[in-house]
């Protein structure tokens, strides 16, 4: 995608992103095409090429555009307490529910967890600024991964459970397994 602050190109940028977004909700990402694309946003083949090289490059601007918002919610907060992460998390998801569903439906999950593997990691780089070892690139992806299980759980049974009750278990959860001998846990 070609970076640009030019208004014009962003708004163009944000209605190709929107038209994506509203055929996706009618059909799979995978039936959907360029020319469609430009059919739904009314903007012109050399709009969209000036702006992406192709569907993907589109739908992957639209995860940076996503993803960085739940970037700013944690480096706003600059609380990185389990509690405060599940807020951040529940804020997110409840926000954009209606977007993380169109991905579950079109099978595109998987990029969301790819994307959010690098924003995690390279946000808690850039907070901590110190060396990191191997040990905490595990545990960061463990944690991201555990927190994306549960997110896609949610997603796979209709999204209709309550988030705030799925993390206050989680949270639940973590509180009590500080009293859990690890012995006792089967690998």
């Amino acid at each position: 995608m070609n970076q640009t602050i030019n208004p014009i190109a962003i708004r163009s940028k944000q209605e190709l992103i929107q038209a994506l977004l509203d055929l996706m909700k009618t059909a799979p990402y995978c039936e959907i095409t360029v020319k469609q694309i430009l059919l739904e946003s009314k903007l012109s083949k050399k709009t969209f090429y000036r702006n992406f090289n192709n569907k993907d490059d589109l739908l992957d601007a639209y995860l940076d555009i996503l993803l960085s918002k739940y970037i700013d919610g944690l480096t706003k907060r600059n609380d990185f307490r389990f509690p405060q992460i599940l807020e951040i998390i529940s804020n997110f998801v409840i926000t954009n529910k209606e977007t993380l569903l169109l991905f579950w439906n079109s099978h595109l999950e998987y990029l969301i967890l790819k994307k959010l593997n690098l924003y995690i990691l390279s946000h808690h780089y850039n907070i901590t600024k110190n060396e990191h070892s191997r040990i905490e690139d595990y545990i960061i992806r463990l944690n991201i991964g555990a927190i994306w299980n549960v997110l896609n759980e949610w997603m796979r049974s209709g999204a209709t459970d309550s988030i705030d009750n799925i993390l206050s278990g989680i949270k639940s959860y973590m509180e009590n397994i500080k009293n859990i001998d690890l012995k006792d846990i089967p690998i």
